[in-house]
């Protein structure tokens, strides 16, 4: 046990080396009892987006630089992330790495392979109601032209 007394103000003539030679397990003492006890506690759980950057080797900012950094050489870069992208990205990321290769791609004087992402995990639920609705529409057509 110890108590605060222990714990001396620096006097002016008392150097730097001085206080790390004597009073260091002293202050080392009292900065222990100053933590909170959350210093101590584990830490939260990660958020579903870490659980995604960890399981991957790839990361939302590791895309958006290769991205940035593409050149004419580099462009087919790309396509190797191209399973990443379309498990891991969300709509707006996709949208957004889709428009910026596009663009990459035009000023390069090159052109995005057909399809490239098409089969989007952001994307699948608006595949399915667009496919849906291609298949109601049709029916209606036919139904009318049976009339």
């Amino acid at each position: 046990a110890w108590s605060l007394s222990e714990v001396r103000p620096l006097q002016s003539s008392q150097s730097y080396r001085h206080l790390q030679q004597s009073s260091f397990p002293a202050m080392a003492r009292l900065l222990l009892i100053l933590t909170g006890a959350h210093a101590f506690a584990p830490a939260a759980s990660p958020g579903v987006g870490s659980q995604v950057r960890l399981s991957a080797e790839m990361t939302k900012g590791g895309l958006t630089k290769l991205v940035r950094g593409l050149t004419k050489e580099t462009f087919d870069t790309i396509y190797e992330q191209e399973s990443w992208i379309e498990a891991n990205a969300g709509t707006t990321l996709l949208s957004k790495t889709l428009s910026r290769v596009e663009h990459k791609a035009k000023a390069f004087g090159l052109e995005v392979k057909p399809g490239f992402c098409g089969n989007a995990k952001a994307t699948e639920k608006a595949r399915a109601k667009r496919e849906e609705f291609y298949v109601r529409k049709t029916e209606e057509v036919k139904a009318a032209e049976e009339e």
